[in-house]
């Protein structure tokens, strides 16, 4: 089940303005017993476990015009994420397994954006507006996890294992942007990014980007065109480039291990007819480069033993389309994808599966979706959408369990492990109602169709067709 609230408040004072927002959301489930792994010993009995997720936001936002055209705006955000699961009972999965398995783990983050923007030239046939600022983000995450408890709560036994990953991140940005007889737009910025998780030797990551925009009105169609060319990075996960050890398996460090960084260039158009249809098409082709891949790098141990390393070039390039049709009471929308992810090249030190010319593990060639929302009276509105994701490929995890507990000979190499996933569609339907101003009832049924193929991994249970009644409030 899942709960949640969220607030916002707003207030201007000359030319301050303050904003203040707020967000809880709790969510419990019990794992699903997944019946293709039933044969092997660990995952014999179901997991008698309760898992719990709980997660609060909070933001204040200060603006200040301090002249006409020049303003200054600060965010300061607090997030925290706490997540926890336990056994309710022994598992008995074999005569000696009488003890719990107890998780606790907190997430939290603190964050801090100025930026300042300076316009210039205004009223005039060439505009600019020049904006510079920093980011700071502090985070701090710590696991525990029991693995042989004779309790599930009070004072539990020693852990297993405790992980404190605490990390920062500190950004620095600057970006002039021209506005040529509010039709021809030209944006260049460079973001300068130091992280924790950097190699001791990185530096300083250094992302520029570069974007054209022009739009033009005809009557009552508007048509937009547009491109950039830029960089920018991904750090490493803290957890990433250490060590560890758990009941399940093993990580190696990788002292070497270095950001993502994704570069190249995208395009588009936009066309927007009045307030009855738009339509947009979008190219890219990038590189992705130093993509991180945990590597399975000594199956023959007595647990399965993984690095995360940066695996080399990956070529990402694409179509996207979407289109929105507005026909008074009924409202139409759509989207499609082609993607198309492909290693061109494989770093020194990348000893894992991919070859160059491999597809990367994962990613749909083709996916999309479409909605069709009817509104037959004021208040009331009935939709039904469709999600579609191509075939791809992955982890074959059934046959990989069955290695390292079942007792089945090793296939030779992780490529061996790879399986054709089969495409997946699933319909929902939802009917919402206002009660009044302050309350909306609604009821949806997701996968109506009650398609139980996989989404991720063939070890995932799959929801079926759920139907879900609530409530939501606003004041």
């Amino acid at each position: 089940g899942r709960a949640g609230a969220n607030g916002n408040l707003q207030t201007t004072q000359g030319p301050l303005t303050l904003s203040v927002a707020a967000r809880y959301a709790f969510k419990w489930w019990n794992p699903e017993w997944t019946p293709a792994l039933r044969a092997y010993v660990p995952f014999s009995k179901p997991a008698f476990q309760d898992d719990h997720v709980r997660q609060q936001t909070y933001g204040l936002t200060a603006a200040v015009r301090a002249t006409a055209s020049w303003t200054h705006t600060l965010t300061l955000g607090y997030d925290q994420t706490y997540q926890d699961y336990y056994d309710r009972q022994p598992r008995l999965t074999t005569p000696s397994d009488s003890f719990y398995q107890v998780f606790a783990g907190h997430l939290e983050k603190a964050s801090m954006l100025y930026y300042t923007d300076l316009s210039l030239w205004r009223g005039r046939s060439v505009a600019a507006v020049v904006t510079g600022g920093v980011n700071y983000s502090e985070f701090n995450d710590v696991d525990a996890f029991v693995g042989r408890s004779t309790r599930n709560g009070g004072f539990l036994d020693s852990p297993s294992y405790l992980v404190r990953n605490p990390s920062s991140n500190t950004g620095y940005f600057g970006q002039v942007r021209f506005d040529v007889a509010n039709s021809l737009f030209l944006t260049a910025g460079v973001r300068a990014e130091r992280n924790a998780n950097f190699g001791a030797d990185f530096g300083t990551a250094v992302s520029p980007r570069v974007g054209v925009s022009y739009a033009r009105q005809l009557g009552q169609v508007t048509v937009k065109l547009r491109a950039s060319y830029g960089e920018s990075i991904r750090p490493p996960f803290p957890f990433q480039s250490s060590a560890n050890v758990t009941f399940f398996d093993i990580q190696r460090a990788n002292p070497h291990l270095g950001p993502e960084r994704q570069r190249g260039g995208d395009g588009g158009l936009d066309v927007q007819l009045g307030r009855t249809a738009s339509f947009g098409v979008s190219y890219y082709n990038q590189r992705a480069i130093d993509l991180i891949d945990r590597v399975l790098v000594d199956p023959s141990a007595s647990l399965p033993t993984y690095q995360y390393q940066n695996a080399g070039r990956i070529k990402n390039e694409g179509w996207e389309f979407e289109g929105r049709l507005n026909l008074s009471k009924v409202v139409v929308s759509g989207t499609f994808s082609l993607a198309n992810s492909t290693v061109r090249q494989l770093a020194p030190n990348y000893s894992g599966d991919y070859q160059i010319g491999d597809k990367v593990l994962g990613i749909p060639h083709s996916s999309a979706g479409g909605t069709i929302t009817y509104a037959p009276l004021a208040g009331t509105n009935v939709s039904a959408s469709v999600t579609y994701f191509g075939t791809w490929t992955g982890n074959d995890w059934i046959a990989l369990y069955g290695f390292y507990y079942g007792g089945q000979p090793y296939r030779g190499s992780g490529r061996d492990y790879w399986l054709s996933y089969p495409s997946v569609t699933k319909f929902t339907i939802s009917v919402n109602q206002d009660v009044n101003r302050f309350i909306t009832g609604f009821v949806r049924a997701e996968n109506v169709g009650d398609n139980l193929r996989y989404e991720s991994n063939n070890v995932t249970a799959q929801v079926p067709r759920t139907v879900i009644v609530g409530a939501r409030f606003r004041y």
